[in-house]
């Protein structure tokens, strides 16, 4: 069993035994992806040694959870005599079966597994996204808003329900939603639903974004506690998360000695570089830190 991850470091590995995946909880990294046997159940009929589909596993990232069937074979309607040609009109209806929800749900989960590929995330989280979107669905919650918009959402809280640090840029970035759609539709989705959204901590995202610029671990735990003591001292009060790691990432490196430019941040964490240098002065001022000068 893997004990670290090789993205960012973190000791936070979990087995989701039931997908047969390894999955890091800090940065969402899928470690380990096992060979599970997800193929249909089969039984041999009495009257014949043909193997009869028997069950499925459920899959509620697929538009049909992955439990659609096909009715019969040519040998099964042969047994039915009189009542095959009822069978058989049954079974062209379910080959054109498309209802309008089916629809939804095929374009919704294309769209989310493109998602969760560019997010690098776990077939779990695939999965509870899928389960929140079919409950806002069924809630008629998608009315008026846009698919993206709505499997955005789903998997920016998804994320939030496995505790995998995603900001909500990075959902705006891959579904292409805009920022303002998309804050209107996660929290009447979230309301709704009645989900809960428990507000991100900003050293969560330092593993991933240290890992990505090539730091060294002690840099990381000095970034951490400088995120700790700006916390402390309440300068992270109305202001996004993301500027704070990227100016405490920053001050870290100048503190332990790393060579890093604010652009290298800045473009780790998609925060312009003038947010940077004013989360560096209002650290640096608050906390009485002694960095080089920015």
């Amino acid at each position: 069993m893997v004990n670290k991850c090789p993205n960012c470091d973190s000791a936070r590995v979990e087995v989701d035994s039931h997908r047969g995946e390894t999955i890091c909880r800090k940065c969402g990294a899928v470690i380990e992806d096992n060979a599970i046997d997800f193929t249909a159940e089969w039984v041999a009929s009495e009257d014949s040694e043909d193997k009869i589909r028997a069950g499925a596993p459920l899959q509620l990232s697929r538009a049909d959870s992955g439990i659609r069937t096909m009715i019969g074979s040519r040998a099964d309607l042969s047994r039915l005599g009189h009542k095959a040609k009822t069978y058989q009109k049954l079974q062209k209806q379910d080959i054109r079966a498309s209802t309008k929800t089916e629809r939804n749900l095929k374009y919704a989960f294309d769209d989310l597994h493109r998602f969760v590929s560019l997010l690098h995330l776990s077939k779990s989280v695939e999965e509870e996204a899928a389960r929140i979107y079919r409950q806002a669905l069924d809630k008629n919650l998608i009315r008026g808003r846009t698919v993206e918009a709505v499997v955005a959402t789903s998997i920016y809280l998804a994320c939030k329900a496995f505790g995998i640090p995603k900001s909500f840029r990075e959902l705006c970035e891959v579904s292409k939603v805009n920022p303002k759609d998309f804050g209107k539709t996660l929290r009447f989705v979230s309301r709704k639903l009645k989900l809960k959204m428990a507000p991100s901590n900003p050293t969560d995202f330092i593993p991933r974004f240290a890992s990505l610029i090539g730091l060294k671990p002690v840099t990381q735990a000095k970034a951490v506690e400088i995120l700790k003591k700006a916390q402390k001292a309440e300068i992270d009060n109305g202001r996004g998360p993301l500027g704070l790691v990227a100016a405490a990432l920053y001050i870290a490196a100048q503190l332990t000695g790393a060579y890093l430019t604010q652009k290298q941040v800045a473009d780790a964490t998609e925060v312009t570089e003038v947010t940077i240098r004013n989360r560096y002065k209002e650290i640096v001022t608050k906390l009485n830190l002694k960095p080089l000068a920015a």
